[in-house]
Protein backbone atom coordinates (compact mmCIF):
# COMPACT_ATOMS: atom_id res chain seq x y z
CA UNK A 1 0.00 0.00 0.00
CA UNK A 2 1.36 3.42 -0.89
CA UNK A 3 2.11 5.76 2.04
CA UNK A 4 -0.90 7.87 2.98
CA UNK A 5 -2.44 9.63 5.97
CA UNK A 6 -3.73 7.39 8.77
CA UNK A 7 -5.19 7.39 12.24
CA UNK A 8 -5.88 4.80 14.91
CA UNK A 9 -9.33 4.51 16.46
CA UNK A 10 -10.09 2.74 19.72
CA UNK A 11 -12.59 3.17 22.54
CA UNK A 12 -9.95 2.14 25.07
CA UNK A 13 -7.00 4.46 24.42
CA UNK A 14 -5.47 4.15 27.91
CA UNK A 15 -5.33 0.37 27.73
CA UNK A 16 -4.00 0.44 24.15
CA UNK A 17 -1.36 3.16 24.52
CA UNK A 18 1.64 0.90 23.94
CA UNK A 19 0.03 -0.80 20.94
CA UNK A 20 -0.95 2.54 19.42
CA UNK A 21 2.55 3.96 19.87
CA UNK A 22 4.14 0.87 18.37
CA UNK A 23 1.88 0.86 15.32
CA UNK A 24 2.20 4.62 14.78
CA UNK A 25 6.00 4.47 14.90
CA UNK A 26 6.10 1.51 12.54
CA UNK A 27 3.89 3.20 9.94
CA UNK A 28 5.55 6.60 10.19
CA UNK A 29 8.95 5.01 9.60
CA UNK A 30 7.50 3.74 6.33
CA UNK A 31 6.40 7.21 5.20
CA UNK A 32 2.82 7.24 6.47
CA UNK A 33 1.59 10.47 8.10
CA UNK A 34 -0.55 10.50 11.23
CA UNK A 35 -3.66 12.67 10.90
CA UNK A 36 -6.92 12.54 12.85
CA UNK A 37 -9.01 14.63 10.46
CA UNK A 38 -10.10 13.02 7.18
CA UNK A 39 -7.40 10.30 7.10
CA UNK A 40 -7.10 7.91 4.17
CA UNK A 41 -6.59 4.88 6.42
CA UNK A 42 -8.38 4.21 9.72
CA UNK A 43 -6.94 1.36 11.78
CA UNK A 44 -9.49 0.24 14.37
CA UNK A 45 -8.42 -1.55 17.55
CA UNK A 46 -11.39 -3.30 19.13
CA UNK A 47 -14.31 -5.49 18.17
CA UNK A 48 -17.07 -5.22 15.63
CA UNK A 49 -18.83 -2.61 17.78
CA UNK A 50 -15.73 -0.41 17.71
CA UNK A 51 -15.61 -0.68 13.92
CA UNK A 52 -19.27 0.28 13.59
CA UNK A 53 -18.64 3.25 15.87
CA UNK A 54 -15.64 4.28 13.75
CA UNK A 55 -17.80 4.13 10.62
CA UNK A 56 -20.19 6.59 12.23
CA UNK A 57 -17.55 8.88 13.74
CA UNK A 58 -15.69 9.25 10.44
CA UNK A 59 -18.98 9.57 8.52
CA UNK A 60 -18.20 6.43 6.51
CA UNK A 61 -15.26 8.13 4.76
CA UNK A 62 -11.83 6.54 4.42
CA UNK A 63 -10.50 2.97 4.26
CA UNK A 64 -11.04 0.91 7.42
CA UNK A 65 -9.13 -2.11 8.75
CA UNK A 66 -9.84 -3.88 12.05
CA UNK A 67 -7.48 -5.55 14.50
CA UNK A 68 -9.78 -7.67 16.63
CA UNK A 69 -9.39 -7.19 20.36
CA UNK A 70 -13.06 -7.97 20.99
CA UNK A 71 -15.13 -11.16 20.91
CA UNK A 72 -16.28 -12.05 17.38
CA UNK A 73 -14.12 -10.00 15.06
CA UNK A 74 -16.42 -10.73 12.14
CA UNK A 75 -14.92 -7.92 10.07
CA UNK A 76 -11.30 -8.52 11.10
CA UNK A 77 -8.45 -10.33 9.34
CA UNK A 78 -6.08 -9.75 12.27
CA UNK A 79 -6.39 -11.19 15.79
CA UNK A 80 -5.36 -9.37 18.95
CA UNK A 81 -1.59 -8.94 19.16
CA UNK A 82 -0.96 -9.21 15.41
CA UNK A 83 0.23 -5.61 15.06
CA UNK A 84 3.48 -6.53 13.35
CA UNK A 85 1.72 -8.57 10.66
CA UNK A 86 -0.65 -5.71 9.89
CA UNK A 87 2.18 -3.16 9.68
CA UNK A 88 4.14 -5.47 7.40
CA UNK A 89 1.12 -6.12 5.15
CA UNK A 90 0.33 -2.41 4.89
CA UNK A 91 3.89 -1.76 3.75
CA UNK A 92 4.35 -4.67 1.34
CA UNK A 93 0.98 -5.81 0.04
CA UNK A 94 -1.71 -4.37 -2.17
CA UNK A 95 -5.11 -4.31 -0.53
CA UNK A 96 -8.48 -5.42 -1.83
CA UNK A 97 -11.50 -3.29 -1.08
CA UNK A 98 -14.84 -4.52 0.21
CA UNK A 99 -17.67 -2.09 -0.43
CA UNK A 100 -20.25 -2.45 2.34
CA UNK A 101 -23.58 -0.85 1.37
CA UNK A 102 -25.22 1.75 3.56
CA UNK A 103 -28.90 1.79 4.48
CA UNK A 104 -30.80 4.91 5.38
CA UNK A 105 -33.38 5.32 8.11
CA UNK A 106 -35.76 8.28 8.12
CA UNK A 107 -36.55 8.82 11.79
CA UNK A 108 -37.57 11.85 13.84
CA UNK A 109 -37.35 14.02 10.70
CA UNK A 110 -33.67 13.10 10.15
CA UNK A 111 -31.92 10.71 7.79
CA UNK A 112 -29.51 8.34 9.54
CA UNK A 113 -27.17 5.89 7.80
CA UNK A 114 -26.16 2.45 9.04
CA UNK A 115 -24.32 -0.63 7.85
CA UNK A 116 -25.52 -3.17 10.39
CA UNK A 117 -28.94 -2.62 11.95
CA UNK A 118 -31.44 -0.27 13.51
CA UNK A 119 -33.49 -1.36 16.52
CA UNK A 120 -36.72 -0.02 17.98
CA UNK A 121 -37.33 -1.49 21.43
CA UNK A 122 -39.49 -0.88 24.48
CA UNK A 123 -39.80 -2.35 27.95
CA UNK A 124 -43.53 -2.73 27.23
CA UNK A 125 -45.23 -3.99 24.09
CA UNK A 126 -45.72 -1.73 21.08
CA UNK A 127 -48.49 -1.93 18.54
CA UNK A 128 -47.33 -1.18 15.02
CA UNK A 129 -47.94 -1.88 11.37
CA UNK A 130 -45.25 -2.93 8.90
CA UNK A 131 -45.60 -1.77 5.32
CA UNK A 132 -43.52 -2.60 2.24
CA UNK A 133 -43.62 0.03 -0.51
CA UNK A 134 -46.67 1.52 1.19
CA UNK A 135 -48.60 -1.77 1.29
CA UNK A 136 -49.54 -3.30 4.62
CA UNK A 137 -47.60 -6.52 5.25
CA UNK A 138 -48.57 -7.22 8.85
CA UNK A 139 -49.99 -5.79 12.05
CA UNK A 140 -48.25 -6.75 15.26
CA UNK A 141 -47.80 -6.21 18.96
CA UNK A 142 -44.29 -6.88 20.21
CA UNK A 143 -41.57 -5.27 22.31
CA UNK A 144 -39.67 -4.12 19.24
CA UNK A 145 -38.17 -4.76 15.84
CA UNK A 146 -34.65 -5.26 14.47
CA UNK A 147 -34.04 -4.21 10.87
CA UNK A 148 -30.65 -5.22 9.53
CA UNK A 149 -28.50 -5.73 6.47
CA UNK A 150 -27.18 -9.11 5.36
CA UNK A 151 -23.94 -8.56 7.30
CA UNK A 152 -26.03 -8.04 10.46
CA UNK A 153 -27.49 -11.54 10.21
CA UNK A 154 -24.83 -13.00 12.54
CA UNK A 155 -25.77 -10.65 15.40
CA UNK A 156 -29.07 -9.59 16.94
CA UNK A 157 -31.06 -10.93 13.99
CA UNK A 158 -29.53 -14.38 14.40
CA UNK A 159 -30.51 -14.47 18.08
CA UNK A 160 -34.10 -13.86 16.99
CA UNK A 161 -34.04 -16.87 14.66
CA UNK A 162 -33.44 -15.04 11.38
CA UNK A 163 -31.54 -16.86 8.62
CA UNK A 164 -27.79 -16.46 8.31
CA UNK A 165 -26.80 -14.59 5.15
CA UNK A 166 -23.69 -15.94 3.42
CA UNK A 167 -22.18 -12.95 1.63
CA UNK A 168 -23.75 -9.60 0.89
CA UNK A 169 -27.17 -10.36 -0.54
CA UNK A 170 -29.09 -7.59 -2.26
CA UNK A 171 -31.64 -7.64 0.53
CA UNK A 172 -32.18 -6.69 4.14
CA UNK A 173 -34.44 -8.23 6.74
CA UNK A 174 -36.40 -7.62 9.90
CA UNK A 175 -37.28 -9.71 12.94
CA UNK A 176 -39.74 -8.88 15.71
CA UNK A 177 -38.71 -9.00 19.36
CA UNK A 178 -41.14 -11.10 21.44
CA UNK A 179 -44.16 -10.82 19.11
CA UNK A 180 -47.64 -11.55 20.45
CA UNK A 181 -49.73 -14.27 18.81
CA UNK A 182 -53.36 -14.23 19.92
CA UNK A 183 -56.88 -13.78 18.52
CA UNK A 184 -56.16 -10.10 17.82
CA UNK A 185 -52.82 -10.81 16.11
CA UNK A 186 -53.12 -14.37 14.75
CA UNK A 187 -51.22 -13.86 11.50
CA UNK A 188 -48.24 -11.75 12.50
CA UNK A 189 -45.34 -11.97 10.05
CA UNK A 190 -42.51 -12.04 12.57
CA UNK A 191 -39.60 -12.19 10.08
CA UNK A 192 -39.13 -11.24 6.45
CA UNK A 193 -36.52 -10.55 3.78
CA UNK A 194 -36.95 -7.30 1.87
CA UNK A 195 -35.37 -6.53 -1.51
CA UNK A 196 -32.87 -3.67 -1.54
CA UNK A 197 -35.04 -1.74 -4.00
CA UNK A 198 -38.04 -1.86 -1.63
CA UNK A 199 -38.75 0.41 1.34
CA UNK A 200 -39.91 -0.73 4.75
CA UNK A 201 -42.13 1.43 6.95
CA UNK A 202 -42.78 0.81 10.65
CA UNK A 203 -45.88 2.75 11.69
CA UNK A 204 -46.23 2.78 15.49
CA UNK A 205 -49.84 2.87 16.65
CA UNK A 206 -49.24 2.86 20.42
CA UNK A 207 -46.36 2.73 22.85
CA UNK A 208 -42.99 4.46 23.13
CA UNK A 209 -39.63 3.01 22.13
CA UNK A 210 -35.95 3.85 22.11
CA UNK A 211 -33.95 3.57 18.93
CA UNK A 212 -30.38 2.44 18.44
CA UNK A 213 -28.45 2.43 15.21
CA UNK A 214 -25.38 0.22 14.75
CA UNK A 215 -25.40 -0.19 18.52
CA UNK A 216 -25.49 3.55 19.21
CA UNK A 217 -28.48 4.93 21.10
CA UNK A 218 -30.22 7.72 19.18
CA UNK A 219 -32.96 8.46 21.67
CA UNK A 220 -36.61 7.94 22.50
CA UNK A 221 -39.14 7.57 19.73
CA UNK A 222 -41.40 10.61 19.69
CA UNK A 223 -42.31 9.97 16.08
CA UNK A 224 -44.75 7.27 15.00
CA UNK A 225 -42.84 6.33 11.85
CA UNK A 226 -39.54 4.72 10.90
CA UNK A 227 -38.77 4.24 7.21
CA UNK A 228 -35.81 2.19 6.00
CA UNK A 229 -34.36 1.64 2.52
CA UNK A 230 -31.00 0.98 0.90
CA UNK A 231 -29.11 4.22 0.30
CA UNK A 232 -28.37 4.92 -3.36
CA UNK A 233 -24.67 4.62 -4.27
CA UNK A 234 -23.44 4.97 -0.68
CA UNK A 235 -20.84 2.61 0.74
CA UNK A 236 -18.20 2.28 3.43
CA UNK A 237 -14.87 0.72 2.44
CA UNK A 238 -13.28 -2.10 4.39
CA UNK A 239 -9.82 -3.09 3.17
CA UNK A 240 -8.16 -6.50 3.25
CA UNK A 241 -4.53 -7.49 2.87
CA UNK A 242 -5.37 -11.17 3.15
CA UNK A 243 -7.86 -13.30 1.18
CA UNK A 244 -11.31 -13.34 2.73
CA UNK A 245 -14.41 -15.36 1.83
CA UNK A 246 -17.93 -15.09 3.24
CA UNK A 247 -17.89 -18.71 4.40
CA UNK A 248 -14.51 -18.44 6.13
CA UNK A 249 -15.57 -15.21 7.81
CA UNK A 250 -18.62 -16.88 9.30
CA UNK A 251 -16.74 -20.01 10.36
CA UNK A 252 -13.97 -17.98 11.99
CA UNK A 253 -16.42 -15.81 13.92
CA UNK A 254 -19.10 -18.28 14.95
CA UNK A 255 -17.35 -21.62 15.42
CA UNK A 256 -14.88 -22.77 18.05
CA UNK A 257 -11.52 -24.02 16.85
CA UNK A 258 -9.99 -27.27 18.10
CA UNK A 259 -7.27 -25.31 19.84
CA UNK A 260 -9.90 -23.48 21.91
Amino acid sequence: MKPCTFTIFTKYKKNSYQVISRLCNSLMLKGFQYRDKDPDLIVVLGGDGSLLRAFQDFKFKGNFVLINTGHLGFYSDYPDGDIDSLARDIEKNECSKEKIPLYEALYEGKTHYFTNDIVLQSSRSLAFDILVNGELLTKTRSTGIVIGSSIASTGYLSSLGSPLAVGNMKAYQYALIAPVFNRLYPNTVSKALIRDEDSLLVNVQSGHARASLDGIDIGSCNSDKLEVRKAVDKFVTLIHFRPVSPVERIKRSLTVSKEE
